[in-house]
């Protein structure tokens, strides 16, 4: 990720938590609509699993210089995910749910700079996973308006 992406999703990511429970209920309402099995993987009550998405979410976005010493941390988070039930193949809908979601509490902020600086930012998370995963994850990239596939590091890429 350059400077600038890292700025964009730091500045972006502290706009839209202003209201974290608003922008949960964005990210589970889309979700469950992309991924209804997922429905079954988050039994908690949203304002619970608000909570957590917002510390996981905000830890990660604190040290994106960092991502790659934040290994322990993106392995613990993916674990967790792992024993909740979710599968690789939930991570392009986790993503492109919480880029919807971010544009919707964004609005008029939202862009394709800011886009591209979060498919980075997520792009950059599945790196680190799939390699510590043995290679069971692939990363992600945008293929359309936030639908997100699953496909090789050199092919990241957003198109609006």
């Amino acid at each position: 990720m350059t400077r600038r992406q890292i700025r964009l999703v730091r500045s972006s990511w502290k706009t839209a938590g202003e209201e974290p429970l608003t922008l949960g209920i964005l990210f589970y309402d889309r979700l469950f609509n992309l991924s209804p099995e997922t429905r079954a993987v988050f039994r908690t009550p949203v304002s619970q699993q608000t909570t957590r998405l917002m510390q996981t979410v905000g830890t990660l976005v604190n040290r994106l210089e960092l991502l790659d010493q934040s290994l322990p941390d993106i392995t613990r988070i993916a674990d967790d995910f792992a024993r909740q039930g979710l599968k690789a193949m939930d991570y392009p809908s986790i993503a492109a749910a919480l880029l919807w979601a971010m544009e919707q509490k964004l609005d008029q902020a939202w862009n394709k700079d800011l886009a591209k600086a979060w498919v980075s930012f997520f792009g950059c998370l599945s790196i680190l996973v799939r390699k510590n995963a043995g290679n069971t994850y692939r990363p992600l990239a945008v293929t359309g308006r936030h639908r997100l596939a699953m496909m090789r590091p050199e092919k990241l890429s957003y198109a609006s």
